[in-house]
């Protein structure tokens, strides 16, 4: 009583799959020759409390419709990364709060923290988020890494996307700058909260960057990699027509 068992079929192989369960209020927003996107905010976590908490100790709150701004981000970002890669490979595309800080692009499904239900920073931290993780429906999905040791393309190019959007959606050219220098800062110093004064290793150890002696994951697969797709793009930009 109470259990339900459901076998779910899909039509091609996927790394993973995921689920959310709650209750949850929702939000569809239709665009033509995209998927209808579903943007899911959660019942069970508490956010006048934590709007308090973000209000007190870091002075940010946003009061706009949040749910129509991740909604929007996200549908957005599908038709920008449509025009340059094809058309998504999920019918749907359901976009949900989690309770966590961390997000996920989960195939047709995408895990956003409840931070970004909350606030919308000035420096575009929260655009590139729900962009990066609409990337994955791409660069994970639709093309999947070879080995471990390719980690890096798959994040490095959802990591890029993402300011790729934020750079198209916004033109803040100040802005996008900070973020390459933010970005290179970090590299250049690759210091995890956990690293010990150690050297980085390459791009391609992947999850082994993290360690008891380092925690280098992010500057390197997520930063790093950008970095490189940022290289490639603009050896192979045309200055005088902007191609």
């Amino acid at each position: 009583k109470g259990r339900a068992q459901t076998e779910w079929l899909v039509s091609q192989p996927v790394e993973y799959v995921s689920f959310n369960i709650g209750n949850f209020e929702s939000k569809m927003i239709a665009v033509p020759n995209l998927p209808p996107v579903k943007v899911y905010i959660s019942n069970n976590i508490p956010h006048t409390e934590l709007a308090m908490y973000l209000a007190e100790t870091s002075g940010t709150l946003s009061s706009a419709d949040m749910t129509g701004r991740v909604g929007a981000d996200v549908t957005n970002s599908m038709a920008f990364f449509t025009s340059l890669f094809g058309p998504c490979p999920f019918d749907t595309i359901k976009a949900t709060e989690i309770p966590s800080y961390m997000g996920q692009g989960s195939p047709g499904l995408i895990y956003l923290s409840w931070l970004t239900y909350q606030t919308e920073r000035l420096e575009g931290q929260d655009v590139q988020f729900r962009a990066h993780e609409v990337a994955h429906q791409w660069w994970g999905h639709m093309v999947d890494k070879e080995s471990d040791r390719d980690t890096w393309i798959t994040e490095g190019l959802a990591q890029y996307c993402g300011f790729w959007f934020y750079q198209m959606s916004e033109k803040k050219t100040n802005a996008c700058n900070n973020i390459l220098k933010s970005w290179r800062r970090d590299i250049i110093t690759c210091m995890g909260d956990n690293s010990k004064d150690t050297k980085a290793g390459p791009v391609v150890m992947g999850t082994r960057l993290i360690s008891s002696q380092s925690d280098d994951y992010e500057s390197l697969v997520y930063n790093k990699g950008a970095y490189i797709f940022h290289m490639i793009r603009y050896l192979m930009h045309d200055y005088k027509t902007g191609s």
